[in-house]
């Protein structure tokens, strides 16, 4: 069951806990559609062109796309502790 919101006008509130589940699901998703498309093939190819395959794929491709994945994934685990917003009569801060 869903709790009802008691954020008042002025006072300082944060984001649902459950968007850092979303932020996930968006990091999953985005990873399946926008990287793997290019990533597999680009290995596929680096292992039939080159003769030291298995360390060009390694240190060239895939240690820094996987660091790059592993700093927002840890990053967005933040997102409740740093967001802070405030609402007035007139607008959202």
């Amino acid at each position: 069951m869903r709790e009802i919101s008691k954020t008042k006008i002025g006072e300082e509130f944060k984001p649902a806990p459950q968007f850092k589940k979303l932020y996930y699901i968006y990091l999953m998703l985005g990873t399946l559609v926008g990287i793997l498309p290019w990533c597999i093939p680009v290995v596929h190819v680096i292992f039939q062109v080159s003769d030291n395959a298995p360390f060009v794929v390694t240190f060239f491709v895939l240690i820094p796309l996987l660091s790059i994945l592993m700093f927002i994934a840890y990053f967005t685990g933040f997102q409740n502790i740093t967001i802070r917003c405030v609402t007035n009569s007139q607008k959202m801060k």
